[in-house]
């Protein structure tokens, strides 16, 4: 039983590391964080530039001013009322198309012969398409771009997470969560950069063969499709929050195990200054871990503001898709109605990638947040 025992039992470890205090402090925090400021949008940068990890008082208070509804609903309305203009721009084109369409339906098909009049409606209805597809093309070149910038940002918080990590003594945690982390924002690059432009691109002129060839039912397919790459998405969210949440755990375990040695052995082994020496290292760790939730939350409040500025024009291209559609519809345009509906469904798409990258980046920065190594 003994040999059993030793044989299946789990291994759970902490790295062994030599660390001197002198060697790293909060000023080198700081400048990670300065860095990662650096490489932020200017206006994401204003809004962080009162906010450093390591002091206590302005952290607390950036987070409290940034942590309400007022602000939140201002930075909101700021990103709709500057993406509006766009968004109009590209609804009058689509608008009048529809328009156009409707008063011309009737009176086409009364002078014309039946061959003509659906030749005219086609030429019409490939118009329409061009609009919409321009609507597409923008929607689909910010998510792009939120990826990229959400990608690159990751990138840059990931040294202060592994900076916090060395100096609270978490160096397995620094270990699982950095190379973690990684493998995720490489996922998220290579399909941004590889998948996401040609797909949308592809099914988006499925759609379009749908709406103007008459003959070509394609729409069953399409969402079938769209609702596949959902599920596809949401599964690979799901592992990864399984992975990233049980090897920190783990992790974490092990680093607080072995933290809890070093203060035994500290306080049982060294005469006299023992106690004092493990309980400066027990304040210093606490200290410590301010640092980390602040970086965490900071990191957070980043992601969020640049969440904000990605989504919203998004949205909005949406809700004027689905205005679209509801015009369509009410004046008897059954195939630009379909197509709405598909494009409509494009952009429910987009919006979904955004999100879940956004919240498995957020939960990840929230685990290290609330993580403790003492």
């Amino acid at each position: 039983m003994i040999c059993c025992v030793v044989l299946f039992a789990g291994r759970a470890r902490a790295e062994e590391y030599t660390f001197s205090m002198g060697e790293l402090d909060g000023a080198q925090i700081s400048d990670e964080w300065g860095a990662m400021l650096d490489g932020l949008p200017e206006d994401v940068r204003e809004e962080l530039s009162g906010y450093d990890p390591s002091d206590v008082a302005g952290a607390t208070d950036a987070v409290r001013e940034k942590s309400g509804v007022a602000f939140w609903a201002g930075k909101l309305w700021s990103a709709a009322r500057g993406a509006l203009p766009d968004v109009m721009t590209a609804m009058i084109p689509m608008f009048g198309t529809v328009i156009f369409m409707s008063a011309t339906k009737g009176t086409v098909a009364a002078i014309a012969s039946p061959g003509m009049a659906g030749t005219y409606m086609s030429i019409v209805r490939l118009v329409g398409v061009i609009s919409v597809f321009g609507m597409t093309s923008s929607a689909l070149s910010l998510a792009s771009a939120y990826l990229t910038r959400i990608c690159g940002i990751m990138n840059t918080l990931t040294p202060i997470m592994e900076v916090v990590c060395l100096a609270s003594g978490a160096l397995t945690e620094m270990s699982v969560t950095t190379q973690a982390l990684m493998l995720f924002v490489t996922v998220i690059g290579n399909i941004n950069a590889h998948v996401l432009s040609p797909l949308v691109s592809a099914m988006v002129t499925l759609s379009a063969v749908s709406a103007v060839c008459a003959e070509a039912k394609l729409g069953g397919f399409i969402a079938g499709a769209r609702r596949l790459l959902v599920r596809i998405w949401q599964i690979i969210a799901i592992f990864f929050s399984f992975m990233l949440t049980s090897q920190s755990l783990i992790a974490q375990s092990a680093d607080s195990l072995g933290g809890r040695a070093v203060r035994f052995a500290i306080g049982s082994f060294i005469p006299v200054a023992g106690g004092m020496i493990a309980e400066a290292y027990r304040t210093v760790v606490g200290g410590l871990s301010f640092v980390r939730s602040a970086a965490g939350i900071g990191g957070i409040i980043v992601i969020l503001l640049i969440l904000v500025a990605g989504i919203v024009p998004i949205f909005l291209y949406k809700e004027a898709i689905t205005l679209g559609a509801i015009t369509a519809e009410m004046l008897g345009l059954s195939e630009m109605s379909s197509l709405f509906e598909e494009i409509r469904g494009l952009m429910e798409f987009l919006l979904a990638i955004v999100l879940y990258t956004s919240l498995i980046f957020v939960l990840s920065l929230i685990i290290f947040a609330r993580s403790r190594a003492v």
